[in-house]
């Protein structure tokens, strides 16, 4: 009972307003569109079984989607003895391209979508744990957590994004195969901006003219006593 072929998606989308991009990127809705990345076209029910999450509560963000248009119905199919709605992606993957010509916007948004990114890991990892799913030991590790502050210059943030890219490239062949288990993947690379304001505080709780001379003295000392009884800090990690 197909009421029309599934059309081939387009490999981009690009979002031009903002509302639009912060209706996709509500936790539970980036959730359905990563599953439906990875099963659609598919019915809710499949989208369910592969979330963890009720199908019942699935409909409102699947229509809210559709209103969107990052979600469309492509047909009907028979599911046992009922009749099911089938859904696609309208695209697959999509960018920010706001009509903004301060950028304003687009970092704002880049800035939540990394925060609803980091919590839908964060979701999966407490499921995976409570499930006694991750495997720990060195020859059969199962997961991968990785976080770095370093220096980089523009070559190796180039290599960087180049690794990334092969990184989404295996991610999207399993995809298309489907084989072996579900797993979750988040990658993220941006500059660091450092606030000032804690070392001028500092300096301005040890300016020595504002205490006197005695008590200068007094304050000095107790700093170099302070001092040789904390051991330096090891260089190596942990």
């Amino acid at each position: 009972m197909a009421r029309s072929p599934v059309a081939t998606r387009p490999k981009v989308q690009l979002i031009t307003s903002p509302a639009v991009w912060r209706t996709m990127i509500a936790p539970a809705r980036i959730e359905i569109i990563e599953a439906m990345r990875c099963a659609a076209p598919c019915a809710i029910a499949e989208i369910a079984e592969l979330l963890g999450r009720p199908a019942d509560g699935l409909y409102r963000h699947i229509r809210l989607l559709m209103q969107a248009g990052i979600v469309r119905e492509v047909g009907f199919r028979k599911a046992g003895r009922r009749t099911e709605q089938v859904f696609d992606l309208t695209a697959s993957d999509y960018r920010i391209a706001f009509a903004d010509s301060t950028g304003a916007a687009e970092r704002t948004a880049i800035a939540e979508t990394v925060s609803v990114f980091a919590r839908s890991v964060s979701r999966y990892a407490g499921k995976a744990a409570a499930a006694r799913a991750l495997v720990l030991e060195p020859e059969n590790r199962n997961l991968l957590i990785d976080y770095d502050l370093t220096w980089l210059e523009p070559e190796a943030v180039a290599q960087l994004r180049t690794l990334v890219g092969r990184i989404h490239a295996l991610c999207e062949r399993g995809r298309r195969r489907r084989k072996g288990e579900l797993y979750v993947n988040l990658c993220t690379l941006m500059p660091v901006v450092r606030s000032r304001r804690g070392k001028a505080a500092a300096a301005a709780d040890t300016e020595p003219a504002k205490a006197g001379p005695k008590r200068a003295r007094k304050s000095a000392s107790a700093a170099s006593s302070s001092a040789s009884a904390v051991p330096a800090s090891p260089t190596s990690s942990v």
